[in-house]
């Protein structure tokens, strides 16, 4: 399995009480997924997978190689 890092997560939640959140493999994989409070990783906690917990996961687009670095030396 792939690990992610979590390097966004809203301060709003939505009507249903779930917070979305932004997480980047090393090879620049990235998905944005929402979670509730119980489930929601912290900003810099490294994920495996996309575990169950995590509602209306989407991945997106290869993030460029310059983001990955940012995103993985901070």
């Amino acid at each position: 399995m792939k690990n992610y890092k979590v390097f966004r997560v809203s301060e709003n939640s939505n009507s249903f009480g779930l917070k979305q959140f932004y997480a980047m493999a090393k090879d620049g994989v990235t998905f944005r997924a929402c979670a509730n409070s119980l489930n929601l990783p912290k900003i810099g906690s490294i994920i495996t997978g996309t575990r169950s917990g995590f509602e209306l996961i989407e991945f997106l687009d290869s993030a460029p190689s310059d983001v990955v670095k940012e995103v993985y030396n901070n």
